[in-house]
Order: structure tokens, then sequence, then C-alpha cells
């Protein structure tokens, strides 16, 4: 099977094809549509609206492990090239359909059925290993998907079921009593997310483990905005208390550096004039009026008042594995993230850092969490960056983080997806940290060969945040002294949708752009490329970045290809780490997916063998892709440096000894 082509395996298993293609100005066919219902009778345009009826309503990506294929995956094109595959489902007013795009920029339709509005579908990945010592009642049945339709008597999506993709059979479904807002999965855990409440159920029993109530309302596009990561849950929580708080985290306007200080100077100017007025007005009807209230982290004594800006990260891992015990759920960490209700927030693939983003959608803040087997008081929150978007209000509906934790990419309702550029460890932005296939060292390589170590003791340090930990524990937490003030980071880059401009409805509303974005690979659309891939050497004058892919609600989803490169206001002679950089875009390929499952040959469960989709969660031996024979020069330059390091190391010691 490995010798055939993508095509040939699942040429009768799968539904349609698309090829990718050009990138197409949008622009252009949005104003020959308007010609066309211009100049077209009434009686034709009923049949153009009919189709109005079969818009996408939702879209969304599911991760895939980068690197990890299993031994019946598609091709070994695959395997060889090391591009995982994209997996995107698209969610229509009257059913659901999944994509799957190989390395090659194939897309097929895996997946695909009518049964009314599909609020939610989720594929259940495997069980962990650890969770198997319990028996797997779906042991025959998997891989599962979770979903959430109108379908069946009662009120409408308030209902789970689990879907066997190999036999079609509805395994178990779970009844709730209110609807439904989104399901979360990971290997361990199924969290399904309500209005007011998430239900953690295990992943391998689909039994339940513990409820949250004390989720904060949203005012954004999701009512109770949640992330599961690899090992944690974290969630907007209703109130800060005191006795789990840890320490760090967002401290309010003084938290910001000298440099945002600058860039909200005339905000600022502007709100003293406004608090002046009401100031005056207040002192004349005899109110009090707190012009600081909005930028104050308090603890509110009141038991019924809430405290809206509260991340609660809790470790589900360790909960499902362990026996059910009547104790709350293990809190990890316990912090302020914003002065605003939480709307969306996103861990990384390694589970530590967490993206947070207020109702104003100003600003954003990065975090990461080093936890502490003490409990949350002895966790340390380090707030490293501090993203700016703009002084616009904006609705943010998706948050994503690249495969290494370098990017960030945060999208609005308007359509438009401001990147920022980060680091796993915090620090500076520059030419060293982005220009580089792989992530560098914090410290530079003749930083730490001449020991100048000079971020650790002149770290700042959150007073109040030690303040108020020391006042809760008699002890000290060993992790407060290296707690550092976050950086003011600028997008460098905006893509804007191409069907950007809002159009409006009957009643002159203007519409919002729904899309959902993805870090991923390239595709490879030379397949020849393909086989070479594994032996092409380190390029230095152009460095490719992870791509971007960007899904809109019109069907088109376009990849966008990164070039960081140096400032252009800067000199070559004058290039050095800490240069600044800019980022350059470049539209690559689209493909075309707007194909309703209505108008097209279903592929409904069970899925036939050499099904892609069944490939990527079946139990197969894992394998990576393997290495290049041979070795990049910048490795082996880095190798003949740390062996004249080690070398120096034993001389000195050995001169030591012997005096």
């Amino acid at each position: 099977m490995s010798a055939d082509s993508p095509s040939k395996i699942v040429k009768n298993v799968v539904g349609k094809l698309v090829l990718p293609g050009p990138v197409v100005d949008r622009s252009i066919i949005d104003s020959v549509a308007g010609f066309i219902q211009d100049v077209v009778p009434h009686g034709y345009t009923n049949i153009l609206n009919a189709d109005s009826r079969e818009k996408i309503l939702w879209t969304q990506f599911e991760p895939v492990e980068p690197n990890e294929f299993p031994i019946g995956f598609d091709s070994d094109e695959s395997i060889m090239s090391g591009v995982s595959p994209i997996l995107l489902v698209l969610g229509y007013g009257f059913g659901v359909q999944v994509w799957y795009i190989s390395a090659n920029g194939e897309a097929y339709e895996v997946l695909s059925w009518s049964q009314g509005v599909v609020k939610v579908l989720k594929f259940i990945p495997l069980p962990l290993p650890e969770l198997k010592c319990k028996q797997d009642p779906f042991a025959h049945k998997r891989p599962l998907v979770a979903l959430c339709d109108n379908s069946g008597a009662g009120p409408q999506f308030c209902s789970v079921s689990f879907i066997s993709l190999t036999c079609g059979d509805v395994v178990k479904t779970i009844k709730f009593k209110s609807s439904v807002v989104d399901i979360a999965v990971n290997q361990f855990a199924i969290a399904v997310v309500f209005v007011e409440r998430i239900a953690i159920f295990d992943a391998l029993t689909v039994e339940d483990i513990i409820t949250i109530t004390t989720c904060y309302p949203s005012p954004g596009i999701k009512s109770n905005p949640i992330s599961l990561g690899t090992r944690w849950l974290a969630y907007a929580d209703q109130k800060l208390t005191t006795w789990n708080r840890s320490a760090g985290g967002y401290e309010g306007e003084n938290d910001h550096s000298y440099t945002a200080t600058v860039l909200h100077a005339a905000k600022s100017l502007s709100q003293s004039l406004r608090d002046l007025s009401g100031s005056v007005a207040s002192t004349i009807t005899g109110g009090v009026h707190n012009s600081n209230s909005s930028h104050n982290i308090s603890v509110s004594n009141d038991s019924n008042q809430m405290n809206p800006g509260i991340i609660t990260v809790i470790d589900i891992k360790n909960k499902v594995l362990k026996e059910k015990t009547p104790q709350g759920p293990d809190i990890v960490a316990h912090f302020a993230a914003h002065c605003e209700a939480i709307v969306a927030l996103n861990f990384d693939q390694s589970g530590l850092m967490l993206v947070t983003a207020d109702k104003n959608g100003h600003r954003f803040n990065v975090f990461k969490i080093h936890p502490s087997i003490l409990g949350s008081s002895f966790t340390a929150v380090h707030h490293l960056y501090t993203l700016h978007r703009g002084d616009t209000t904006a609705k943010i509906q998706d948050i994503q983080f690249s495969i290494d934790s370098r990017w960030v990419a945060v999208s609005s309702l308007r359509g438009t997806t401001h990147i920022f550029p980060i680091t796993p460890y915090g620090g500076p932005i520059g030419l060293r940290t982005h220009s580089t296939p792989h992530i560098v060292n914090k410290l530079s390589r003749f930083h730490r060969s001449a020991g100048l170590v000079t971020d650790v003791p002149n770290s700042p340090v959150m007073t109040e945040s030690i303040q108020n930990s020391q006042i809760l524990l008699p002890y000290s937490n060993p992790c407060m002294s290296s707690i550092p003030h976050s950086i003011v980071v600028h997008s460098l880059c905006q893509i804007r949708s191409q069907s950007n401009k809002l159009k409006q409805d009957d009643a002159g509303i203007a519409t919002s752009i729904k899309l959902s974005t993805y870090f991923s690979h390239g595709r490879i659309l030379d397949t020849t490329m393909i086989r070479e891939i594994s032996n092409a050497n380190h390029n230095p004058k152009k460095y490719i970045t992870d791509s971007l892919y960007v899904m809109t609600n019109n069907g088109i989803l376009t990849q966008y290809d990164m070039y960081p490169v140096h400032s252009n206001t800067i000199s070559k002679d004058k290039v050095f780490d800490d240069t600044t950089i800019e980022l350059h875009i470049e539209p690559k390929t689209e493909w075309n997916l707007y194909k309703p499952p209505l108008h097209a040959s279903t592929v409904n469960p069970p899925l036939q063998k050499g099904n892609p989709l069944l490939d990527l969660f079946i139990d197969f031996p894992v394998i990576n892709p393997p290495k290049s024979s041979e070795k990049n020069p910048l490795e082996s330059i880095d190798e003949r440096w740390l062996s004249q390091v080690i070398n120096k190391m034993f001389l000195r010691l050995s001169i030591n000894n012997v005096h």
C-alpha cells in the first residue's frame, strides 16, 4: 500500500477531491456576483437565494500530532516529507463535512452527511496508555466522534452522541438539561461546555468525573470559553480566592512597561478628561466616582460579587488517573489575567503557555505557568508578553499558537488576523530568535561562554504579588524571585480575508466574517519535492517558518507562507542578533472547499478501509520521519563548538584539582 499514491488509495473510499490552485482576488468575484444579481430576473434570483441556505455556519481545524504517522498512513511520501496532514471540519445548516489535506496539497472529503444542524463535532483521540489499565468498553468501536446536533426528540443541542466511524453505531448518548456550547477533547478527557458549567468525562469509559460550576459568563462569541491542553484545563473563574492565588499573572495597568505607557498616553489623556467630567458630575449629585476601578485587580469580600478576568487551571489528567474522591478538582494555577471579562484563551502545544483575550480586544496576555507540587499558591505565573492589537474594540473569535510557540495569530469578527512574534521563554524579539528554523536558547552562545547572565539578577520582581502571598503563607515561594515584567509586542502583519468587505443584511446591520486559523507545515505541491525534502540542506538566504492556514465561511482555505526578515531600515553591516524583524506574508495557494454535502456523494459512517481518517485514529505502531543521511553544516559547527567548550571545562577542572 505504501507504494501507491494517495489518489489511488482513497479513490473509492472518499468523496470529492479538490486540488490546490492559485490565489484568486475575491473582490473581482464579488463584483461579478453583484452584477449578475442586478441583471438576472427575479425568478432566477430565487434559485440563487436557495443556495444561500447552504452557508457554512462554522469552521474548525482538528489538531494532528506533527511528525508522527502510523504505518498504515496514506503513503510513504507523507512519511518522507514529515508534513502532518490537516483536518478541517465545516458545519453547514443541514450537515457537517470533514476535509483531509494531505502533504502534497490534495484535499479529500473523508466524512460528510446531512442530518440537520450540527453544532459541534469532535474526534476522540486514542486513550493514553495509562488509561488502558481499565477496561475499554468501546475497544472494537473506535475511532469515535462526539456529535451535538438538533436531531432527536426533546430540546435541541441538549445531548451528545458518540458515533463509531468503523461500524456507524451510536455507542452512547448523554442527555443534559441545558444546551451544549462546545466540546473539547484530548487523550484522557472529554469536556462538555455549557453556559454556566463544564462537565468532564473519562475519554476511555465516557463516564462522568467532575463538574465545574464556577464559570464566569462571557460576553464574547463563546459564552463559556475554555482551553483543554495536553494535561490541564483552563477556564474563566468567577472569583479570585486568596488561598489559591498564584504568584504573578496580570497585575493591572502598573504591570505594563514604559513602552505601553507611551503607547496609551493619548488614550489615558482622553480617559482622564472623561473621569474629570464624571467626577464633577458625581460631586454635584453627591455620588462617588472611582476613576481607577477598572484598572485594579482586587479580591472581593462579597460572596455574591464576581471578579472578571480570573483564570483557573486544573490538572485534569491527575483527576482522571486517580480514583474518584469527593474533594474538588486539583488546582494548578489561579490568577488574574485581565481586568475585563475573558472571551478567548488557548494553550500552546506544550500545555504550559496560555494566551488570553478580554472583551475589548485591545491587548492579549501571554503567560507561562510554572507549577509546583505544593499547590497553586506556590505556582509562578510569568506574564511574558502583552500583545497590542490596537485601541479599537473588536470581538475575538480565534487565537492560535504556532507549532514551536514563536508566533500567535489572533482573529477578529471583522475578518482580520494579527500575527505576533513571541518566544517560549519570554524576552525581547529579534533576528536571532526568529530567523532560524529551530528555537534558539534564551542566551546566545557568546553570553553563555562569557558567563554574561544579565537577565537573572536584574529581573524585576512583582512586589505586590509577593506581598499578597507572604500574608497568606509564612514561608516563601522559591519561584517568586524570578518573575519578570511583560514585554509589549505589536503585530508584524495583518491578514485581511479577501471577502473582508462586510456586507449588510436586510436590516442594514453589517454581517461578520467567521473564520478559523491553523499553523502547520506548508503543503508540498510538487510530489517530487516530497522525496527530496528530507535531504534538503539549510538555506540561510530565505527561511520559511510554519505556514498559516485561514479558512473563512465562504469556503476558501488559503495557505500563507511566512518569511521573517530583518528590518529594511537597517543596513546589512548593522544587522545583529537583536535587530528588529519584519514579517513578509505570501498567499501561496488556496482550496475551494465549498462543496455542500447535500449535492455531493456523502461519506457516512461506517467508513471503508483505506479512508485516511481511519488511519489517523487507529492504533498502528508509530514511526517518525527518517532523518537525512547528510548532516546539516550548521549542526556540525554546533557539535565542534560544543566539543571545544567541553574540553576547556575539563581542562579548567584539572588545573583546579592540581592547585
